[in-house]
């Protein structure tokens, strides 16, 4: 007896034969995208994802277009990313850096306080409550999503409350 139930058995081609059948078209892709300076790199960056994860990419009906999703994703992060860097200089050259504040007594607890939390929450911290950036910007620059900057300042916020509590108490 015959069933339609056919067992497919998909045989992986090398990664090495894939790298060259698709580094031109990402190449390429990423060209129009990012630009000659970032768009070797980006390209570099997906196929290193790539062969990192072989196993499982390798056996997709299409690996070339996971690998053109993953350049597409870095070039537009790296787009996101060069955008805030860009406002973060216009507002810097806007503002007043002649004079230099003068700090509180308790200044140097503060900042040692800042310093010993997590990175994500001490990032989270500095991004918005100093610099001023938005929830979204510092999201972008710390590439995680909003909520997670969300996340990342309440909890830094309430290990400040209770270290800065410790220390003044």
């Amino acid at each position: 007896m015959v069933t339609d139930d056919a067992i497919v058995v998909r045989a992986v081609q090398p990664f090495e034969a894939f790298y060259r059948a698709n580094y031109r078209p990402v190449l390429a892709c990423l060209y129009a995208l990012a630009g000659p300076g970032s768009a070797e790199d980006l390209t570099q960056e997906a196929f290193l994802a790539a062969s990192q994860r072989w196993d499982e990419v390798g056996v997709l009906d299409n690996p070339g277009a996971w690998v053109r999703r993953v350049a597409i994703n870095k070039a537009a992060s790296a787009y996101r990313r060069r955008r805030a860097e860009a406002r973060a200089v216009v507002r810097l050259a806007g503002g007043d850096h002649g004079a230099i504040p003068t700090m509180s007594e308790h200044s140097g607890e503060v900042w040692r306080a800042v310093r010993s939390l997590p990175r994500r929450q001490r990032e989270a911290i500095v991004l918005c409550l100093v610099v001023g950036y938005s929830r979204m910007e510092a999201a972008g620059l710390m590439s995680v999503g909003t909520e997670t900057v969300k996340t990342h300042l309440e909890r830094g916020r309430q290990a400040l409350a209770e270290l800065l509590k410790e220390n003044i108490e």
